[in-house]
């Protein structure tokens, strides 16, 4: 990451007055650096929360393409065998507290131990979640679940099942 990079979302719990304080020194801090034109998708990505020897595969909505509350973006490592993803608010569930939840699996495999997950009231994103290390997902289709809570109260949800099988 170069200094002209936008710094990565910070995942914090918040708490009272820092988290007020946060979350204003957060939105200055990407209305300069982002200048209003990146996605929280499109920050979680050049931060790459997964790690470096993950790639990002894929993105899909959580909630309506029309009315987006996020991203799940899902990752791969070629090193590892293994596949992680993020669940990540945009718009105002970006910065906002609220319950923000991911999980992923191996499609068609009954065992919860092989999966990731990773849920909260987070200001900005849930995970990394990965597939269970050891067990290697080459040709392995994935179970990618994603969860944000609107303002509102309402959830949005991405829910994808046997997907990048290969």
């Amino acid at each position: 990451m170069s200094r002209t990079d936008p710094p990565p979302p910070v995942r914090r719990r918040a708490n009272g007055r820092t988290a007020r304080l946060l979350g204003v020194a957060a939105a200055l801090v990407m209305i300069a650096t982002l200048s209003g034109t990146a996605t929280a998708a499109e920050a979680g990505a050049q931060a790459n929360l997964c790690g470096a020897s993950y790639t990002r595969i894929d993105t899909y909505v959580i909630g309506s393409a029309s009315d987006p509350a996020g991203y799940v973006e899902l990752y791969w490592s070629s090193t590892e065998k293994r596949n992680c993803a993020l669940a990540i608010g945009t718009g105002s569930t970006y910065g906002w507290k609220g319950l923000k939840a991911i999980s992923i699996c191996p499609s068609g495999y009954a065992d919860g131990s092989l999966c990731g997950d990773d849920s909260g009231d987070f200001l900005y994103y849930a995970g990394p979640a990965r597939t269970k290390a050891g067990f290697d997902m080459s040709g392995k289709c994935i179970d990618v679940y994603g969860l944000i809570e609107r303002r509102n109260g309402q959830g949005a949800v991405s829910d994808k099942r046997r997907v990048h099988c290969g």
